[in-house]
């Protein structure tokens, strides 16, 4: 596989992984805002704004907030993406959704042990696509609210369910700073 493919398979995972099943409608969930702090500070001088990289955290995320839109934090957005497609494993796995305990993206998944009777599965949901799965002994119960960043599926569910859902998945080989 040649440079240039890699770079391509990993930008189609990534693509791929915010579209999790076709037809489904698009959730228009809100972007994360975890900045890349020390990003920030490496990047702003180079960009002709030397005095970000003063400011702790807390003002910079205030500072974002009030001009997401800046080319500035654009550029910050890819070079972190670049980072993250970069420390992702280049092959994806499979697995069986309904053989998976937990997974949270970027992590190998735990695999559910004959002995478990966890009967409820609750995938979440953010702007990049799955981000977790988890097995529950029951259904949670309801909760008055909503967030705009996160969406929820619960299944309980009988193992017909499952049966021909396979979950793709790539792992982190370094964490992210």
């Amino acid at each position: 596989m040649t440079v240039g493919q890699d770079v391509l398979d990993r930008l189609w995972a990534r693509w791929a992984a915010r579209r999790i099943w076709r037809e489904a409608p698009a959730l228009q969930l809100d972007p994360e805002t975890n900045l890349d702090i020390g990003l920030v500070h490496a990047k702003a001088a180079g960009c002709g704004i030397p005095g970000l990289n003063l400011l702790p955290p807390e003002l910079i995320r205030m500072v974002y907030e009030h001009s997401a839109d800046a080319v500035f934090w654009r550029y910050v957005a890819i070079v972190s993406l670049g980072k993250e497609l970069k420390a992702a494993s280049p092959a994806s796995k499979t697995l069986p959704l309904r053989s998976i305990s937990t997974w949270t993206r970027g992590a190998e998944p735990s695999l559910l042990q004959s002995s478990d009777h966890l009967p409820v599965l609750r995938l979440t949901i953010d702007y990049r696509g799955l981000a977790q799965v988890e097995r529950l002994p029951e259904r949670p119960p309801y909760r008055l609210g909503r967030s705009d960043s996160m969406a929820y599926i619960i299944l309980a569910e009988g193992e017909d369910d499952l049966e021909n859902i396979i979950m793709h998945y790539k792992v982190v080989d370094a964490p992210l700073s």
